[in-house]
């Protein structure tokens, strides 16, 4: 099929169409060495907030120091994996009552989460992104 198609092309369009793709190699492996390889950032600043129940900042009240923005990773962290009320929610309730997990995905869910995922996800975030609430 190759052949034949080799026929009906004409040498022009075939010649246009190889230094076509040697192009589109070459551009795919000069940005790739543009790409970094890890993107490192550290934090300047970031809101403060009080209550991490119900989050509201003033665009006014900023930590910019070291000690202060531990201060607030650290209340935003022990906020996130403290215990908490459990809300219902009806339609996911009936989606597990009608589509249960599997024995492997329960495991995997109820497992303690591993260093090795924690930095892995930590890694997969984007450059200017970070974890935490999002304005709904």
């Amino acid at each position: 099929a190759l052949a034949e198609t080799r026929s009906k092309t004409p040498l022009k369009d075939l010649s246009l169409y190889r230094q076509l793709r040697r192009e589109d190699l070459h551009s795919k492996e000069f940005f790739a060495q543009l790409k970094p390889r890890r993107w490192k950032a550290n934090v300047a600043e970031l809101f403060r907030t009080k209550n991490w129940d119900q989050p509201a900042h003033s665009e006014h009240d900023i930590a910019s120091t070291d000690q202060d923005i531990k201060r607030q990773f650290r209340g935003y962290y022990v906020w996130l994996y403290s215990e908490k009320k459990t809300q219902r929610v009806p339609e996911l309730e009936n989606t597990l009552t009608e589509r249960p997990l599997s024995d492997l995905d329960r495991r995997r869910l109820e497992g303690r989460i591993r260093a090795e995922e924690t930095l892995q996800a930590i890694r997969g975030i984007g450059p200017g992104k970070s974890a935490g609430l999002t304005d709904p």
